[in-house]
Formats: structure tokens, C-alpha cells, sequence
């Protein structure tokens, strides 16, 4: 069951903190792993901002990530080891992503990563390491090694305008302060 709250929370957080909004870091999973029906599966993690942790698996577009289920509760954050056989009814896709964290203002995220159970992979259809998806606003360039960022690495030579928020490279220029008299 989704909640809309938490539905809500991981949204926000995602959208303005990308994969880390904590002193959490997720070394595992991460970009290029596919997890299959029945693996042992590790999600591995430094940093203990928080005594204890829930790992979660979460999917969709970076500003509307869902929750889709719950890996490890309650682990000491210290530990920084979730381990979880993947379940043959996760639907196949190329947008999986995980928190760490208890509180949802300390949640960390991992990059997408994929998932294949009794389907194949869909296609990726959008900027190569971003679930599929195209760039969003907050992160709006596609850069030549497939990732989603604001800074001149992303928006400069070799972005990728085809996967590009509105199909523009460049670094965003911040609107003018309004003027007054």
C-alpha cells in the first residue's frame, strides 16, 4: 500500500536533493546493476546520522518517486548492510532506486539501478542513467555519460539535447531580480 504522505515526502526530498539529502552515501546498488527474481541482494551504505534505519525500494521519475516496498527495518545504521532476496512479483523496469534513512528528512538515495523478474527490461528511452526518464527542471541537462545535472559537466560539450529538459543544453541562468524604483 502507498501512502500519500510518505508518497509526498519522497517526492519533495528526491526533486531537491537528487540521490543524497543526508551524510548517508549508497555504494550499492547503484548505476548499471540489475537485480533478477530470486537474487541475494545487498544494499550497502556508509554514515549513521540516524541509530537505526529502514532500507527502502522506491521507482519512478526522480519528481515522483513511489514507494514500493520495504527491504530492512530498524538496522543499525552502523552495520550499513541491508540484505534482501528480490521478489519474483517486483515488476521488470529500469527505474529502482533506494533510501536509506528512518526520518524522511535524513533519507539518502541511491542512483537507479534495474530490476528483472518474469518480464524483459523495457527500453531506455530517456537520458541513460536516469531511470529512463528524460531530464527534469531542477536537473535539466543530460550529459554525455547519461546523467542528469545543472553544472557545465552536464549542460557544456556533449550534452544531450534529445534527453535534455525541453530539449535544451546550457547552463539555466537564474531569472533577473525584479527591479524597483
Amino acid at each position: 500500500m502507498r501512502s500519500p504522505i510518505l508518497y509526498f515526502t519522497l517526492t519533495f526530498l528526491f526533486a531537491s536533493a537528487m540521490f543524497s539529502n543526508a551524510a548517508y552515501n549508497i555504494t550499492t546498488p547503484g548505476t548499471g546493476v540489475i537485480w533478477h527474481a530470486f537474487d541475494a541482494v545487498q544494499v550497502l551504505w556508509t554514515g549513521t546520522d540516524e541509530p537505526n534505519v529502514d532500507v527502502r525500494l522506491v521507482s519512478g521519475p526522480a519528481e515522483n518517486l513511489t514507494q514500493f516496498t520495504v527491504l530492512c527495518t530498524d538496522v543499525p545504521s552502523s552495520v550499513g548492510l541491508c540484505n534482501y532476496t528480490v521478489d519474483e512479483n517486483i515488476p521488470s523496469g529500469i527505474n529502482y532506486a533506494v533510501t536509506v534513512g528512518k526520518l524522511p528528512e535524513n533519507y539518502a538515495f541511491s542512483s537507479y539501478f534495474s530490476i528483472q523478474t518474469k518480464d524483459p527490461l523495457p527500453a531506455n528511452t530517456g537520458c541513460p542513467n536516469f531511470g529512463g526518464y528524460n531530464c527534469t527542471q531542477t536537473f535539466p541537462c543530460c550529459s554525455a555519460s547519461g546523467y542528469c545535472g545543472a553544472t557545465e559537466g552536464h549542460c557544456g560539450t556533449g550534452c544531450v539535447p534529445q534527453f535534455s529538459f525541453n530539449g535544451i543544453c546550457g547552463i539555466p541562468t537564474p531569472p533577473a531580480p525584479p527591479t524597483t524604483k
